[in-house]
């Protein structure tokens, strides 16, 4: 079979996404097989690194500037007409990432310079929509037992509690996490490491020879598929032949005897070269194991 007739294949399953199919099918058939319960599931996470371009420093801060601004224009077209037309006219043209490519060694400190400013520039947050003020009476925190601790602060008239939408998610977040709600499902998750390590090391899938996210997703899911199919067959000869897991038990048990035949050969070896023969009444002898 000729690599392009692979490549052809590869195309078609992305663009239909076939690979979701295949996963679903075969994991349900599996799952039916070996009747497992898949009310409860165990979740991870891996990092998987595409075989990505090797961009230096100014190409790295052009092109995520170009992203996030093709991004907002597609997404948020009020925020993007507010954007200087330096920016669109520096960054969004047809050549204009082709410009950075082309930067001589001495003004290379100063092309970083320019464009990291204008990364800051754009990103950095000019409105305060996204803060709120909680206002207390002076008279209930004044008795509080707990003043010392609380993040307010005092003022002429109230107490004072600024805060950001981000804290408060993250407040609620952590508040969530001590409930035994999570914590019963958060118990699932220490019996899901041996099978994401596995996976890793079985499939090599943290540094895939592919680029872009649907040729990643493809061989992610389709490795996923593979470890299944791994995990079900051993499963499988467990459960029918066990004669492997006796074998390698008495394996183990020779070998933890050997281990301590030697050393107890070793140790009486050592007593005889400290000792003279006369010393003992009837003396000793070691001979090592052949």
């Amino acid at each position: 079979m000729s690599p392009k007739t692979l490549w052809n294949m590869r195309r078609i399953v992305t663009d239909n996404e076939l690979d979701s199919i295949i996963f679903n099918q075969t994991t349900d058939t599996l799952a039916k097989v070996f009747n497992v319960d898949i009310s409860k599931q165990r979740l991870d996470s891996v990092h998987i690194r595409s075989n990505m371009r090797s961009l230096g420093r100014i190409r790295i801060f052009a092109v995520t500037i170009r992203k996030f601004l093709v991004n907002l224009k597609r997404h948020h077209k009020e925020f993007f007409k507010t954007i200087d037309e330096r920016f669109i006219d520096r960054y969004l043209t047809k050549d204009a990432l082709s410009c950075f490519s082309m930067v001589k060694p001495s003004e290379s400190a100063k092309t970083l310079e320019t464009v990291s400013s204008d990364l800051f520039e754009l990103v950095r947050t000019k409105h305060k929509k996204n803060r709120h003020v909680a206002v207390f009476k002076i008279e209930h925190c004044g008795s509080c037992p707990f003043l010392k601790g609380c993040p307010v602060k005092a003022g002429k008239k109230y107490y004072y509690l600024r805060y950001e939408d981000k804290v408060w998610r993250i407040a609620m977040r952590r508040a969530h996490e001590k409930t035994d709600e999570f914590k019963d499902k958060y118990r699932w998750r220490a019996g899901v490491e041996a099978t994401m390590s596995e996976y890793v090391r079985k499939t090599g899938v943290k540094n895939l020879r592919v680029r872009g996210m649907k040729a990643v997703r493809l061989c992610a899911t389709l490795k996923a598929v593979g470890i299944n199919i791994f995990r079900a067959t051993a499963f499988r000869r467990a459960k029918i032949s066990p004669k492997p897991i006796q074998k390698w038990a008495c394996w183990c048990v020779s070998r933890l005897w050997f281990y301590v035949k030697e050393q107890y050969c070793a140790l009486l070896s050592k007593l005889g070269k400290m000792f003279p023969k006369s010393t003992f009444s009837t003396g000793f002898s070691c001979r090592p194991a052949g």
